[in-house]
């Protein structure tokens, strides 16, 4: 089933697990899942207006969502879906 590796700062949102399995069809539903066991996740991943943050990237294997179909791609059962945050400085 389709896994998701959190990241660090987010893992005091899911009681320290840095993976979490979902089983979903696509990374929406993934995501919903990942939300209704760990609720306080979704405001850390997804904006008021419901989209993925824009700091934060999503990456399917490892192929960036927005290279793919967004939040309606198709997942595999041994997908690994992994968030990382976009930093940037000057």
């Amino acid at each position: 089933m389709p896994t998701f590796q959190i990241p660090e700062y987010l893992q005091e949102f899911t009681d320290q697990n840095a993976s979490v399995v979902v089983d979903a069809g696509d990374l929406n539903v993934a995501f919903e899942q990942l939300f209704t066991l760990y609720p306080g996740l979704r405001p850390q991943i997804f904006s008021p207006e419901g989209g993925v943050r824009p700091f934060l990237m999503v990456f399917i294997g490892n192929y960036h969502i927005d290279a793919l179909n967004g939040l309606r791609t198709v997942l595999q059962s041994d997908d690994q879906i992994t968030m990382l945050v976009n930093l940037a400085g000057g």
